[in-house]
């Protein structure tokens, strides 16, 4: 039998301080800063993420299912602002991700953000994203997320498509299958209404 589990950790830098960037982790304050977000809520009653907070939205089960068609339902497991953690269960019919957060002061008037990302395989569709690249290809879904939020809290807009391409590079595991998945999410997303 395969390994059915998927350990990322990685560590990003951001000159913003955190008290700014901690706020932004939320479904709604992510408008500010990803192009063209759109999510459904389903629990979330002061508009600012909370522990219990919960939502779903519809592009990244292109890279943790396989598929452009599915939901990946969020669910914030652990909320702790005094400390700067905040912990997401990641749900879709493949897999079942925790996803942690924790940030702290750099010690040069910025912060330093940790993730650990624990994706886990429920039944064939997510084996089979383990099996074709799956770390690569979760790891530059992170990557992209990490350089619109570090653009957006050191540049004070949120960053273009065009630039965004330019900071992260797909790896060359995403096939021609995965670009075109990528691109039925992105319409998937614009369809859905926004949430006020």
């Amino acid at each position: 039998m395969q390994n059915r589990e998927i350990q990322i950790k990685k560590q990003f830098e951001i000159n913003a301080s955190v008290e700014t960037i901690f706020p932004l982790i939320c479904p709604f304050g992510e408008y500010k800063w990803i192009p063209g977000w759109k999510f459904e809520l389903v629990h979330c009653p002061n508009k600012r993420v909370e522990q219990g907070t919960i939502f779903r939205e519809v592009t990244s089960p292109t890279i943790l299912m396989g598929s452009p068609f599915g939901k990946t339902t969020w669910t914030a497991v652990l909320h702790d602002p005094k400390n700067y953690n905040i912990h997401f269960k990641l749900e879709n019919r493949g897999s079942e991700t925790l996803y942690k957060i924790n940030m702290s002061d750099n010690g040069k008037g910025g912060a330093l953000i940790k993730i650990d990302v624990k994706y886990q395989a429920l039944n064939k569709l997510g084996d089979r994203v383990i099996a074709n690249n799956g770390r690569e290809k979760i790891v530059f879904m992170y990557d992209f997320i990490f350089q619109m939020l570090i653009h957006y809290c050191e540049n004070g807009k949120m960053i273009t498509l065009s630039q965004l391409r330019r900071r992260v590079s797909p790896p060359e595991s995403l096939t021609f299958v995965d670009k075109i998945y990528l691109m039925i999410a992105q319409v998937r997303q614009s369809r859905l209404r926004k949430v006020k």
